[in-house]
């Protein structure tokens, strides 16, 4: 057997249209990329399962909690998810924010509404990328690609982070006026744990890419 993805009329990992959907007592709106969207079954995704707990914790109230992430999403598109769906007026409004590649994956965008130019990568770096790609592509896509990055353009953290927090007051503002409680939750990189039995793709994105212990935490 594999795993099943669907989407319902919204674009949402849900099975059921949500205007057919009885008004529940409490609604949530999550928005993330991959982690949250889910390689998996609709019912498996983390906002799925938080609804099957809190179901079973709250059998008298009907909860909704509705999965709105998409694969290579980041804060530019949760500030966007946040503003398409909510006329569904949720009560709660999930960030689900993964330190892995969120900061780097909105990198582009950040300097085209600012009007600078992004960084280049020197061809050397980009020869070193490709080999670590070819011996451990998992790992760079979760964590070492933006740690390469940032090593490399240490200027861009500060101005990532300050992206990040100005779209973060700009969702948190809607919310206020919305009455709609906001809630970031963070995701660490694998690459931010220290694996009791070894991880083999990330040491040898780690070895290819001649990461320091300190370079390691970067993403954090």
């Amino acid at each position: 057997g594999g795993w099943l993805l669907a989407t319902n009329g919204d674009g949402l990992r849900e099975a059921g249209e949500v205007e057919d959907l009885a008004r529940a007592d409490v609604r949530v709106l999550v928005a993330g990329d991959s982690h949250t969207y889910g390689v998996c079954n609709n019912d498996e995704s983390f906002p799925n399962r938080i609804e099957a707990a809190l179901r079973d914790r709250h059998p008298e109230r009907s909860i909704e909690v509705l999965n709105a992430a998409t694969d290579g999403f980041s804060f530019f598109q949760y500030a966007g998810l946040l503003n398409k769906y909510r006329d569904f007026d949720p009560q709660v409004f999930v960030v689900a924010v993964y330190g892995g590649n969120d900061f780097i994956e909105m990198a582009g965008l950040a300097h085209h509404f600012d009007g600078t130019r992004m960084p280049d990568w020197e061809r050397e770096d980009y020869a070193l990328r490709d080999r670590a790609l070819r011996v451990a592509p998992t790992a760079m896509g979760q964590g070492f690609n933006a740690i390469q990055w940032f090593r490399k353009q240490p200027q861009e953290i500060a101005a990532m982070i300050a992206t990040a927090v100005e779209l973060c007051e700009e969702m948190q503002a809607v919310c206020l006026a919305r009455r709609i409680a906001m809630v970031v939750v963070y995701l660490p990189s694998p690459a931010d744990f220290a694996w009791p039995d070894g991880n083999l793709a990330l040491e040898r994105a780690a070895r290819e890419l001649g990461v320091t212990t300190e370079e390691r935490r970067i993403n954090e």
